[in-house]
């Protein structure tokens, strides 16, 4: 699996991920299992309406700061050397 750029947009901001994250298609199962929880949250927060249990979850995910679950917002952004409080607040102001 060759993962390109991927670009996620929330509002008039857009993320963009490289593939330095994955450099190879040699991706450990466990990286793209956290990869795929980590995107999937961030695309409910743009595409779901607020007032959904989908995205109050997953904002509820992204303002919690639990070092200990492996597929805490937290965890995952320091697994992919993101800065948490940055994408945070991009994230959280993205929705009116």
């Amino acid at each position: 699996m060759i993962i390109d750029t991927i670009g996620i947009i929330f509002g008039n901001r857009t993320l963009f991920f490289s593939d330095k994250f994955f450099p190879s298609a040699n991706i450990a199962n466990e990286a793209l299992l956290y990869w795929e929880v980590f995107i999937n949250a961030l695309q409910c927060l743009e595409t779901y309406p607020q007032d959904t249990e989908e995205y109050q979850e997953d904002e509820a995910w992204v303002k919690e700061n639990d070092q200990e679950w492996p597929f805490s917002f937290l965890r995952l952004c320091q697994n992919f050397n993101i800065e948490t409080e940055s994408l945070r607040q991009c994230l959280l102001a993205s929705k009116p």
